[in-house]
């Protein structure tokens, strides 16, 4: 089996982490979700400084470095697609160790995306909770775009349940469901 990184990402509240938990239901792969590298950092660096994002991204990578290392396919999320440095670096490990990077693109309508963030209570990791936060968030990070330098699909989950989204990307990737 050739170890995949199942690249999920779109805007905040577009359903990332949700759809990454089912489709791993699905296929068996581990979900390694970009706040899990947030929330261990921001305690000690804050977050949106250079040195709490330079921590960051080694998280990110050291994880998907063992993943490859013991060819176990993952499903990553992530909110950056403007993220350039960090997403060839993501792909050049990764297919360094004989593996292959699939993105898959969530997108929404703004107005659905918008009911999202402002229905959030609590949650568990640092997320976005509110519309300024998202205006915030995107005018740092920049605009929610496909990432043009790399092939994938995209799926708008305005109307979709998350069950319907993942069974939308395994079909479209052709992912085998994990044995029972």
């Amino acid at each position: 089996m050739t170890m995949e990184l199942i690249f999920i990402y779109g805007p905040p509240g577009v359903g990332k982490l949700t759809v990454a938990n089912v489709l791993s239901s699905i296929t068996g792969y581990q979900v390694f979700h970009n706040h899990i590298a947030i929330d261990l950092v921001k305690p000690v660096y804050g977050y949106g400084n250079k040195k709490s994002e330079d921590l960051i991204m080694a998280v990110n990578l050291s994880a998907i470095a063992v993943a490859v290392a013991k060819d176990s396919s993952i499903i990553f999320t992530y909110a950056r697609p403007n993220d350039s440095r960090f997403i060839k670096n993501a792909v050049d490990l990764v297919e360094s160790g004989g593996g292959r990077a699939r993105f898959v693109q969530l997108k929404c309508d703004p107005a659905y995306l918008h009911m999202r963030i402002a229905s959030r209570k609590g949650t568990r990791y640092s997320k976005i909770t509110d519309i300024d936060g998202l205006r915030r968030f995107s005018r740092i990070h920049g605009p929610f775009r496909r990432i043009a330098s790399m092939p994938g699909i995209s799926v708008d989950t305005s109307k979709l349940s998350a069950a319907q989204t993942a069974a939308r990307i395994a079909k479209a990737l052709r992912l085998k469901a994990k044995s029972r």
